[in-house]
């Protein structure tokens, strides 16, 4: 039986109206702006306590309005694009081998079922349970999002939107972070178990460790620090479009003002005060990524866009932050060296497995059991949903062997490589903006994502968004427009408007 939460009784009638009532646009915004909501639910299933966190309820509307309306006026020929059948025939290809292997290996090998936690790590003999059902649902629902999604960022107007989309959505997850951060250090239990029985349907306060002193790591409305964390990185790329963002009406604009260098040092300070280890990671390639693409731009002369603009202003802003911040930790010495001293030791223990916050000693032995894993199975896994491990690129390994991960990384590349090269051949300054940002989202959260994320990734809504961007992006810049520009059957934006 479906259990609703408070929030769940709040968004469910406003996801039936709009899926009655408004356009496909209209939904498909609602589901992006959901995916900020990911540490929150909707309900629960009492049975097999499954939990339905907002971006699936919308999702889900998206998916089936979508099927309704393109069944209804034969639209599908625009969204499945020759390379779109290929690619989503591959994934099922790679998918269907890689439960070959779940039988071939089934009772051979120990594996850790994706439902265990990494304090209770424990392996069992492999075998197909209803557990790879319902892992494999969450790359295919995942997918059908991609291919449904990119009609509806297929203009200027919609990668502006999601530009301030994304903005906002920052800001959510950053305010309601500091509001806990904030109850939190001084106490206020009251407001925080309001606020997780609202969201939740349930009032236990949960903390996840100190960032300095009585400060908890942040806890939003993205869920738990490493969630939280995982979601700002993907905000990178919006944040950047929107910080980089050119209104002029004339592609033959020669100047832009340095805006949003605030929101991009925001976003950096974010990322560092969740307290997560791997979002440091992200903040070290996030400033990497500004600076080689800006100097990469710099350099090549194919570009017909001003070539020295925002992207190095960008860097010398993350600079002068820096900088500032060590001449402040210089100057007030003692008191804020022993709190940076602290948190510097707060990762170093995690990283060595030591004190309470000590979690990679145990993250390294679920990759080092997950490498044993893909030894067992090296071609085609051990079946998706079989095996879980700290990291994306160990998951992928053991779950779906070398052919699965090869084939996420192809595509990855393709569209990251296709992106820079729009971006060094940019007919505009707005087409290298956007080029840039997307860029360098990419360069972010990849590695980032292989090294410290688990396949929980496949379950963030805003991961398919941000490919969608990207392969939207890149037919724009061809010069096709999509949904997002005119298609009055389906009730979306009026208007077209000319191609990056």
């Amino acid at each position: 039986m479906l259990h609703l939460t408070p929030l769940g009784w709040i968004l469910v009638p406003i996801a039936l109206w709009i899926f009655t009532f408004r356009s496909r646009a209209d939904l498909f915004w609602a589901f992006a702006l959901s995916t900020v909501l990911f540490g929150a639910r909707v309900g629960y299933v009492a049975k097999t306590g499954t939990i339905i966190p907002p971006h699936y309820l919308f999702g889900a509307l998206f998916v089936v309005k979508e099927f309704l309306c393109r069944s209804l006026y034969c639209r599908w020929s625009s969204t499945l694009t020759r390379s779109g059948v290929v690619w989503t025939a591959l994934v099922v290809v790679v998918l269907t081998l890689s439960w070959c292997g779940l039988i071939a290996q089934s009772g051979k090998v120990d594996v850790s079922p994706m439902g265990t936690e990494y304090w209770d790590w424990q392996r069992t003999p492999l075998q197909l349970t209803s557990g790879n059902l319902t892992q494999l649902a969450f790359p295919l629902f995942g997918v059908t999002l991609l291919i449904l999604s990119i009609e509806f960022l297929r203009s200027k107007n919609a990668l502006r939107r999601l530009g301030l989309l994304g903005g906002v959505a920052c800001a959510l997850v950053v305010v309601s972070g500091l509001i806990y951060m904030l109850a939190g250090a001084l106490g206020y239990k009251g407001i925080l178990r309001d606020a997780f029985w609202l969201l939740q349907g349930h009032g236990e306060v949960r903390q996840y460790g100190h960032l300095v002193g009585s400060v908890p790591r942040m806890v939003s409305l993205a869920g738990e620090p490493g969630y939280t964390s995982a979601l700002l990185l993907l905000l990178t790329g919006p944040v950047a479009m929107l910080s980089g963002r050119l209104w002029a009406h004339s592609s033959t604009a020669t100047s832009v003002r340095p805006q949003g260098l605030g929101a991009m040092v925001a976003l950096g300070g974010s990322l560092v005060i969740t307290g997560s280890t791997t979002a440091f990671l992200g903040v070290v390639l996030f400033a990497f990524s500004l600076g080689l693409l800006a100097v990469i731009s710099a350099i090549d002369r194919r570009s017909e866009a001003v070539a020295i603009t925002l992207p190095p202003l960008m860097v010398i802003g993350l600079v002068v932050t820096i900088l500032s911040a060590v001449a402040m930790a210089v100057v007030l010495q003692p008191a804020v060296a022993k709190e940076l001293a602290g948190l510097i030791g707060h990762h170093i223990d995690k990283l060595e497995g030591r004190g309470a916050s000590g979690s990679g000693g145990i993250r390294m032995r679920t990759v080092l059991d997950g490498l044993e894993v893909a030894s067992s199975s090296p071609i085609v896994g051990v079946g998706y949903g079989s095996h879980r491990t700290a990291s994306m690129l160990v998951s992928l390994l053991a779950n779906v062997g070398v052919m699965g991960t090869f084939l996420l990384l192809t595509f990855h590349g393709s569209i990251l490589v296709r992106t820079v090269t729009r971006m060094l051949r940019a007919q505009s300054l707005e087409e290298h903006r956007y080029a840039y940002a997307l860029s360098v989202s990419h360069l972010v959260i990849l590695p980032t994502y292989l090294i410290g994320k688990s396949m929980v990734v496949f379950n963030f809504g805003w991961y398919w968004i941000f490919l969608a961007a990207n392969i939207g992006f890149l037919s724009v810049s061809r010069g096709y427009e999509g949904v997002g520009a005119a298609q009055s059957v389906y009730g979306t934006d009026a208007g077209k408007e000319s191609a990056v």
